[in-house]
C-alpha cells in the first residue's frame, strides 16, 4: 500500500499580505494537484498532521469548495484523508474542537480524524500486514506504539519537531526528532515546524514536509513537498511541489520594508528573549494562564471571543 505524506495546508479565504496573486486558488490548485499524485501513486489515504485549516472558523464559501473537493476525491478516486487537530484547527488555540471547520469536515464525512473517540488510534488492514496509524493532535500526550510486531506503526503529530539544531537560541517548547525515532513507530509524520526536513533510515523515518504554501517573507527557498510511503518496503519518494519564482507572487518593495522595521526591532526582542519573565506571544501566555490555573472551559471560550473580536 502507498501513502501519501504532507504537511501543514492552512486552508483560508484570506490573502497573506504581502501575496500579489489569487492566493486562494493557487492554494486550492496545490491541494488539486497533491489529489492527482495520490491518484498516480495509487494511494488510498493522504496523512495531514493538523494545521489544515488556518484559523477554526472559515468562510461557507471555503467549506462548500473543499468538502465538495474532497468528497469527490474520496468517490471517484477512493482518496481519503486522515488528520489531526493543529492549534490553528482549534477555537483559540484551546481544547475546544466542537464549532470548527475541521469538525464540520468530519462531519460532512470529508476526512478521518485521529482523535479520542477511537482511542486516537486507526487499524487499516494490507493485502500482507496490518496498518496501526496513531494520531496525537496539538496539545495532546505522544501515544505508545501497540505491541503488535508483524504491523506498520505510524505516529501522525502536530509539534514543534526539530532535527539537530532549535530553530532560535533560547527554543525550548519542542521535541527532537531522534526521540521520536526512538518511540518504536515504522513512520512518524509530523506538523507544525513550517520548514522542510526529513529523517530516513532503513526501519525507521520521520518526515517533516513544512507548509504547503509560502506565506510569509522569510519563505524565499521553501519549496513543498509530500512523500509517497510504501508500507511493504518502508521506502519513501520525495516529490516537491512546482511555484513560481517568490518575486512573482510576493511585493519585493513591501517585504524590503518589512525586513527593516524587523531589524529596528531586533534590539528590543532580543530584550525580551533574554527575559525569563515573559514570553513573546500574548494569545499564548494568555492560554498557559488559563490553563495552570484551570480557567473553565465557558469562561476560557468567553476571553478567547473577547480577544478575537478585539483583533478585528
Amino acid at each position: 500500500m502507498n501513502l501519501l505524506l504532507s504537511g501543514d495546508w492552512h486552508l483560508t479565504d484570506k490573502k497573506p499580505e504581502k501575496r500579489t496573486d489569487n492566493y486562494v486558488m493557487t492554494q486550492y490548485n496545490k491541494v488539486r494537484y497533491i489529489f492527482s499524485f495520490a491518484k498516480k501513486y495509487g494511494c488510498e489515504f493522504i496523512i495531514q498532521p493538523g494545521d489544515m485549516f488556518d484559523t477554526y472558523r472559515t468562510s461557507e464559501y471555503l467549506k462548500q469548495m473543499y468538502i465538495e473537493l474532497f468528497l469527490k476525491q474520496k468517490k471517484d478516486n477512493n482518496i481519503n484523508i486522515l488528520t489531526i487537530y493543529g492549534q490553528h484547527d482549534l477555537k483559540y488555540h484551546s481544547s475546544i474542537r466542537d464549532d470548527t471547520t475541521l469538525k464540520v469536515f468530519k462531519e460532512a464525512k470529508a476526512v478521518s480524524i485521529l482523535e479520542s473517540e477511537n482511542k486516537n488510534l486507526i487499524i487499516i488492514p494490507t493485502d500482507s500486514k496490518l496498518l496501526y496509524v496513531y494520531g496525537c493532535s496539538w496539545d495532546e500526550e505522544i501515544p505508545k506504539p501497540e505491541e503488535h510486531k508483524h504491523a506498520i506503526h505510524i505516529l501522525v503529530l502536530h509539534k514543534m519537531v526539530i532535527n539537530e539544531k532549535k530553530l532560535f537560541q533560547k527554543q525550548t517548547d519542542f521535541v527532537s526528532a531522534k526521540h521520536l525515532l526512538e518511540l518504536g513507530f515504522d513512520l512518524v509524520v509530523s506538523g507544525d515546524n513550517h520548514q522542510k526536513f526529513s529523517v530516513i533510515g532503513k526501519d525507521r523515518s520521520l518526515v517533516n514536509c513544512g507548509s504547503l504554501m509560502r506565506s510569509k517573507i522569510d519563505q524565499a527557498n521553501h519549496i513543498p513537498y509530500i512523500f509517497i510511503y510504501n508500507t511493504e518496503t518502508k521506502s519513501l519518494t520525495e516529490i516537491f511541489l512546482p511555484v513560481l519564482l517568490f518575486e512573482k507572487v510576493m511585493n519585493l518593495e513591501e517585504v524590503e520594508k518589512e525586513k527593516q522595521v524587523n531589524r529596528e526591532l531586533e534590539l528590543f526582542i532580543e530584550q525580551l528573549i533574554s527575559s525569563d519573565e515573559f514570553g513573546l506571544n500574548y494569545k499564548d501566555n494568555l492560554s498557559n494562564y488559563m490553563k495552570i490555573n484551570n480557567i473553565p472551559i465557558l469562561i476560557q471560550t468567553i476571553i478567547g471571543e473577547g480577544v478575537r473580536n478585539a483583533n478585528k
